[in-house]
Protein backbone atom coordinates (compact mmCIF):
# COMPACT_ATOMS: atom_id res chain seq x y z
CA UNK A 1 0.00 0.00 0.00
CA UNK A 2 1.43 3.37 -0.93
CA UNK A 3 1.70 6.35 1.63
CA UNK A 4 1.69 9.73 0.47
CA UNK A 5 3.70 11.91 2.56
CA UNK A 6 2.69 15.49 0.85
CA UNK A 7 0.47 18.06 2.91
CA UNK A 8 -2.85 17.82 0.61
CA UNK A 9 -3.89 20.99 -0.91
CA UNK A 10 -6.64 22.17 0.70
CA UNK A 11 -9.50 22.69 -2.39
CA UNK A 12 -9.53 26.63 -3.42
CA UNK A 13 -5.96 27.15 -2.45
CA UNK A 14 -3.41 28.75 -4.33
CA UNK A 15 0.15 26.66 -4.72
CA UNK A 16 3.07 28.67 -2.74
CA UNK A 17 5.76 26.43 -4.62
CA UNK A 18 8.18 28.31 -7.31
CA UNK A 19 8.48 27.43 -10.70
CA UNK A 20 10.55 25.03 -11.80
CA UNK A 21 13.56 25.97 -14.57
CA UNK A 22 15.61 29.02 -14.62
CA UNK A 23 14.18 31.75 -15.89
CA UNK A 24 13.30 34.69 -14.19
CA UNK A 25 11.54 38.11 -15.75
CA UNK A 26 13.69 41.14 -15.77
CA UNK A 27 12.10 44.48 -15.08
CA UNK A 28 12.18 47.25 -17.32
CA UNK A 29 14.02 49.30 -14.60
CA UNK A 30 16.77 46.92 -15.52
CA UNK A 31 16.93 46.79 -18.96
CA UNK A 32 17.14 50.62 -19.00
CA UNK A 33 20.22 50.68 -16.86
CA UNK A 34 21.92 48.08 -18.89
CA UNK A 35 21.55 50.06 -22.08
CA UNK A 36 23.06 53.42 -19.55
CA UNK A 37 25.87 51.69 -18.67
CA UNK A 38 26.78 50.63 -22.67
CA UNK A 39 25.96 53.93 -23.10
CA UNK A 40 28.42 55.31 -20.31
CA UNK A 41 31.56 53.31 -21.73
CA UNK A 42 31.16 54.42 -25.24
CA UNK A 43 30.55 58.01 -24.65
CA UNK A 44 34.12 57.53 -22.25
CA UNK A 45 35.67 55.33 -25.36
CA UNK A 46 34.78 58.32 -28.01
CA UNK A 47 36.23 61.13 -25.17
CA UNK A 48 39.70 59.33 -24.58
CA UNK A 49 40.44 58.37 -28.16
CA UNK A 50 39.49 61.98 -29.13
CA UNK A 51 41.49 63.14 -26.74
CA UNK A 52 44.25 60.71 -27.44
CA UNK A 53 43.86 62.32 -31.41
CA UNK A 54 44.08 65.57 -30.12
CA UNK A 55 47.53 65.06 -28.39
CA UNK A 56 48.82 63.66 -31.28
CA UNK A 57 48.33 66.65 -33.17
CA UNK A 58 49.30 68.90 -30.25
CA UNK A 59 53.30 70.72 -30.47
CA UNK A 60 53.58 68.16 -27.44
CA UNK A 61 54.89 65.21 -30.68
CA UNK A 62 56.50 68.48 -32.75
CA UNK A 63 60.17 67.26 -33.60
CA UNK A 64 63.28 68.36 -31.91
CA UNK A 65 65.74 66.10 -32.98
CA UNK A 66 66.99 65.05 -36.29
CA UNK A 67 69.37 62.47 -36.62
CA UNK A 68 71.06 62.84 -40.04
CA UNK A 69 73.78 59.89 -41.14
CA UNK A 70 75.94 58.68 -44.33
CA UNK A 71 75.93 61.59 -45.68
CA UNK A 72 79.04 62.86 -47.53
CA UNK A 73 78.86 65.24 -50.29
CA UNK A 74 75.49 66.11 -49.73
CA UNK A 75 75.17 69.00 -46.92
CA UNK A 76 73.22 68.38 -43.98
CA UNK A 77 71.46 71.83 -45.04
CA UNK A 78 70.09 70.54 -47.86
CA UNK A 79 68.98 66.98 -46.71
CA UNK A 80 66.76 68.89 -44.41
CA UNK A 81 65.53 71.32 -47.29
CA UNK A 82 64.92 68.18 -49.01
CA UNK A 83 62.71 66.91 -46.72
CA UNK A 84 60.58 69.19 -45.68
CA UNK A 85 60.75 69.11 -41.74
CA UNK A 86 60.49 72.01 -39.58
CA UNK A 87 60.27 72.64 -36.11
CA UNK A 88 56.37 72.39 -36.17
CA UNK A 89 56.14 68.95 -38.05
CA UNK A 90 54.50 66.24 -36.25
CA UNK A 91 56.30 63.45 -35.95
CA UNK A 92 53.45 60.64 -34.68
CA UNK A 93 51.92 61.78 -37.78
CA UNK A 94 54.77 61.90 -40.26
CA UNK A 95 54.53 60.77 -44.19
CA UNK A 96 58.30 59.04 -43.91
CA UNK A 97 57.61 57.65 -47.30
CA UNK A 98 56.64 61.09 -48.67
CA UNK A 99 60.03 62.68 -47.23
CA UNK A 100 62.32 59.74 -48.44
CA UNK A 101 60.85 60.34 -51.58
CA UNK A 102 61.59 63.96 -51.63
CA UNK A 103 65.11 63.41 -50.64
CA UNK A 104 66.10 61.06 -53.26
CA UNK A 105 65.26 63.82 -55.71
CA UNK A 106 68.34 64.61 -55.78
CA UNK A 107 70.71 62.82 -57.82
CA UNK A 108 73.59 62.16 -55.00
CA UNK A 109 71.27 60.25 -53.17
CA UNK A 110 70.73 56.96 -54.24
CA UNK A 111 68.35 55.74 -51.49
CA UNK A 112 66.93 57.40 -48.39
CA UNK A 113 65.81 55.82 -45.28
CA UNK A 114 63.72 57.59 -42.90
CA UNK A 115 62.19 56.26 -39.25
CA UNK A 116 60.55 57.93 -36.27
CA UNK A 117 61.36 57.28 -32.69
CA UNK A 118 58.61 58.87 -30.38
CA UNK A 119 58.15 61.43 -29.01
CA UNK A 120 60.18 63.60 -31.22
CA UNK A 121 62.87 62.18 -33.21
CA UNK A 122 63.27 61.47 -36.79
CA UNK A 123 66.14 59.71 -38.11
CA UNK A 124 67.45 60.30 -41.32
CA UNK A 125 70.38 57.52 -43.19
CA UNK A 126 71.71 58.59 -46.67
CA UNK A 127 73.12 56.38 -49.26
CA UNK A 128 75.18 58.45 -51.90
CA UNK A 129 76.15 57.50 -55.02
CA UNK A 130 79.72 58.12 -56.60
CA UNK A 131 80.94 59.00 -59.93
CA UNK A 132 82.53 55.98 -61.34
CA UNK A 133 83.31 57.67 -64.68
CA UNK A 134 82.53 60.85 -66.77
CA UNK A 135 81.15 62.15 -70.20
CA UNK A 136 81.36 65.14 -72.40
CA UNK A 137 78.80 67.57 -72.90
CA UNK A 138 77.69 70.56 -74.31
CA UNK A 139 81.68 71.39 -73.50
CA UNK A 140 81.44 70.40 -69.68
CA UNK A 141 82.40 66.92 -67.92
CA UNK A 142 79.07 65.24 -66.64
CA UNK A 143 80.19 62.73 -63.78
CA UNK A 144 77.95 59.60 -63.95
CA UNK A 145 77.38 57.07 -61.14
CA UNK A 146 77.39 53.46 -61.41
CA UNK A 147 73.71 53.43 -62.49
CA UNK A 148 74.29 55.85 -65.37
CA UNK A 149 72.52 58.90 -62.91
CA UNK A 150 73.96 62.16 -64.22
CA UNK A 151 75.06 63.80 -60.62
CA UNK A 152 76.16 66.95 -61.97
CA UNK A 153 78.45 68.98 -64.40
CA UNK A 154 81.63 70.25 -63.57
CA UNK A 155 84.83 71.91 -65.54
CA UNK A 156 87.02 68.72 -65.69
CA UNK A 157 86.45 64.96 -65.60
CA UNK A 158 88.21 64.53 -62.36
CA UNK A 159 90.63 61.78 -63.20
CA UNK A 160 87.90 59.45 -64.38
CA UNK A 161 87.29 57.66 -67.33
CA UNK A 162 85.73 59.36 -69.99
CA UNK A 163 82.84 57.84 -71.77
CA UNK A 164 83.04 58.53 -75.46
CA UNK A 165 79.93 58.02 -77.13
CA UNK A 166 79.00 58.18 -80.93
CA UNK A 167 78.33 60.83 -82.99
CA UNK A 168 74.28 60.91 -82.24
CA UNK A 169 72.97 61.24 -85.85
CA UNK A 170 71.20 58.34 -86.49
CA UNK A 171 72.16 56.34 -83.48
CA UNK A 172 69.34 54.90 -80.94
CA UNK A 173 69.08 56.86 -78.01
CA UNK A 174 69.67 53.54 -75.69
CA UNK A 175 73.49 53.84 -77.27
CA UNK A 176 73.94 57.55 -76.61
CA UNK A 177 73.05 56.78 -72.56
CA UNK A 178 76.09 56.31 -70.17
CA UNK A 179 74.17 53.67 -68.64
CA UNK A 180 75.81 50.61 -70.20
CA UNK A 181 78.99 51.87 -70.27
CA UNK A 182 78.84 52.89 -66.15
CA UNK A 183 77.94 49.90 -65.61
CA UNK A 184 80.76 47.89 -67.05
CA UNK A 185 83.36 50.50 -65.58
CA UNK A 186 81.60 49.99 -62.01
CA UNK A 187 81.80 46.09 -62.10
CA UNK A 188 85.42 46.19 -63.09
CA UNK A 189 88.10 45.64 -59.54
CA UNK A 190 89.59 48.89 -58.26
CA UNK A 191 93.08 48.09 -59.25
CA UNK A 192 91.55 47.45 -62.38
CA UNK A 193 89.33 50.55 -62.82
CA UNK A 194 91.94 53.04 -62.17
CA UNK A 195 93.97 52.01 -65.28
CA UNK A 196 90.66 52.58 -67.53
CA UNK A 197 91.54 55.81 -69.24
CA UNK A 198 88.25 56.08 -71.64
CA UNK A 199 85.40 53.94 -72.88
CA UNK A 200 84.36 54.46 -76.66
CA UNK A 201 81.01 53.53 -77.33
CA UNK A 202 80.30 52.12 -81.15
CA UNK A 203 77.10 52.89 -82.86
CA UNK A 204 75.84 49.56 -82.05
CA UNK A 205 76.30 50.04 -78.76
CA UNK A 206 79.44 47.38 -77.81
CA UNK A 207 81.82 48.60 -75.75
CA UNK A 208 86.01 49.26 -76.31
CA UNK A 209 87.77 49.76 -73.04
CA UNK A 210 91.30 51.88 -73.25
CA UNK A 211 93.91 51.59 -70.16
CA UNK A 212 97.15 52.88 -69.36
CA UNK A 213 99.63 51.64 -71.87
CA UNK A 214 97.51 51.89 -74.66
CA UNK A 215 95.61 48.27 -73.50
CA UNK A 216 92.76 47.37 -75.22
CA UNK A 217 89.95 45.55 -74.15
CA UNK A 218 87.04 44.54 -76.96
CA UNK A 219 84.49 44.06 -74.70
CA UNK A 220 81.27 43.58 -76.49
CA UNK A 221 77.56 44.76 -75.25
CA UNK A 222 77.62 45.77 -71.80
CA UNK A 223 76.27 42.20 -70.51
CA UNK A 224 77.80 39.51 -68.65
CA UNK A 225 79.59 42.34 -66.56
CA UNK A 226 80.63 40.27 -64.00
CA UNK A 227 81.93 37.46 -65.51
CA UNK A 228 84.15 39.86 -68.17
CA UNK A 229 85.54 41.47 -64.92
CA UNK A 230 86.99 38.39 -64.03
CA UNK A 231 87.85 37.46 -67.10
CA UNK A 232 89.69 40.95 -67.95
CA UNK A 233 90.93 40.56 -64.61
CA UNK A 234 92.62 37.03 -64.99
CA UNK A 235 94.23 37.99 -68.18
CA UNK A 236 95.87 40.79 -66.46
CA UNK A 237 97.40 38.23 -63.57
CA UNK A 238 98.62 36.01 -66.31
CA UNK A 239 100.40 38.88 -68.20
CA UNK A 240 101.81 39.91 -64.96
CA UNK A 241 103.45 36.53 -63.87
CA UNK A 242 104.25 35.85 -67.41
CA UNK A 243 106.26 38.80 -67.68
CA UNK A 244 103.85 39.47 -70.74
CA UNK A 245 102.86 42.64 -72.55
CA UNK A 246 99.53 42.18 -73.94
CA UNK A 247 97.97 44.80 -77.04
CA UNK A 248 94.61 43.73 -76.76
CA UNK A 249 92.40 41.12 -74.82
CA UNK A 250 88.92 39.60 -76.37
CA UNK A 251 86.11 39.30 -73.48
CA UNK A 252 83.42 38.84 -75.97
CA UNK A 253 83.07 35.33 -74.85
CA UNK A 254 84.08 35.81 -71.12
CA UNK A 255 84.19 31.75 -70.45
CA UNK A 256 87.52 31.64 -73.32
CA UNK A 257 88.45 35.17 -73.50
CA UNK A 258 91.84 35.86 -76.05
CA UNK A 259 94.73 37.82 -75.89
CA UNK A 260 96.74 39.43 -78.91
CA UNK A 261 100.77 40.46 -77.88
CA UNK A 262 102.60 43.37 -78.81
CA UNK A 263 105.29 43.22 -81.05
Amino acid sequence: MAISLSRPVEPGAESTAEPRGGSYAIGRSGVLSGWRMVALVCVASAALAFLGFAISRSSVFHLRRLEITGTSHVSRTEIVRLSGLTKRTNVPWLDTASVQERIETDPWVAKATVSRLLPWTVEIHVEERRPVAAVLRWGRYGLVAADGTVLAMTGNDRGLPMIVPPPPRGVDASVLSPVGPARAIAALEPQTRVLVRRVVVAPDGTLDLYLSGGLRVEYGAPTQVIAKTAAIQAVLQWAAAEGASPRSVNVLVPDSPSVTLAG
